[in-house]
């Protein structure tokens, strides 16, 4: 089997997504960070989400902590794509997503490409922990988990 790690955009505190998120990354990755002010951070660590950092600086931290990293398979990061996106103006790190996609010699995916909100993020979260694998990501419609009960998506319901 394929090694599968991860990285996550750390929180503080921590929402229940993010806690489901977690989880997920317990569940299917072989190792896994957290994306945070300093960089790549342990997941046992109190690490400071990148909110209020230089993108430039996360950026070329990101790039010195994969260096150490020893991942060889797949890598699913976990982060919005408006932090991967945002534009570096440095020619070799053009975006966090130019950097996350060195992070292995194997695949990168971005789920959260293909979701549009937290509630959608939640639902393929709860898909992938009830099923025992990794579901498609665009495979979830609709406004996801938050307040729609499994009944409500039958059409027996109407």
């Amino acid at each position: 089997m394929n090694l599968q790690f991860a990285v996550l955009v750390a929180s503080s505190p921590p929402s229940t997504l993010h806690k489901r998120a977690r989880k997920w990354c317990n569940e299917f990755a072989d190792d896994w960070r957290q994306l945070a002010v300093g960089g790549l951070e342990q997941p046992e660590t109190d690490a400071n989400p990148p909110t209020d950092v230089d993108i430039v600086d996360l950026a070329k931290s990101v790039d010195v902590d994969r260096r150490t990293l020893e991942w060889n398979g797949d890598v699913w990061v976990l982060a919005d794509p408006s932090l991967l996106n945002q534009d570096t103006n440095d020619m070799f790190r053009r975006t966090l997503r130019v950097v996350t996609d060195r992070l292995t010699e194997g695949g990168t995916h971005y789920p959260y490409d293909h979701l549009e909100n937290s509630g959608q993020r939640a639902e393929w979260i709860e898909r992938c922990l009830e099923s025992g694998e990794i579901v498609d990501p665009r495979s979830i419609r609709g406004g996801g988990r938050k307040g729609v009960t499994d009944d409500q998506r039958s059409l027996d319901s109407f």
